[in-house]
């Protein structure tokens, strides 16, 4: 399996624009994917709950954008937020799951 990085979808979009191709690459990067990504692997067993600032310092992103996509994935069961004063959060059973069915192949 070949693994493609952001800098191989960079290239193919510049071979493409000096190409004056108008077709689309065949690969298009998501940067929102990468970065809800970022956010999942933050969490480990040294730190297996986060705050907010946390999760923006370990992901580099601004707590306004690191808030909406931990939001999101609280929504969509990955992580839970705990506390009333730190507003901690963790990883829920979803993202373990996910994790566990990789492993499994």
């Amino acid at each position: 399996m070949t693994r493609l990085t952001k800098s191989d979808a960079t290239s193919a979009e510049t071979e493409r624009q000096s190409s004056g191709s108008a077709q689309p690459s065949a690969f298009k990067y998501i940067q929102s994917l990468e970065r809800g990504l970022a956010i999942i692997t933050s969490f480990n067993e040294k730190n297996p709950e986060l705050t907010l600032a946390d999760v923006a310092r370990a992901t580099g992103l601004d707590r306004s954008t690191a808030r909406r996509f931990l939001l999101t994935l609280q929504a969509l069961g990955y992580v839970v937020q705990r506390g009333l004063y730190f507003r901690l959060f963790e990883l829920q059973y979803a993202a373990m799951a996910t994790g566990d069915r990789l492993v499994a192949g």
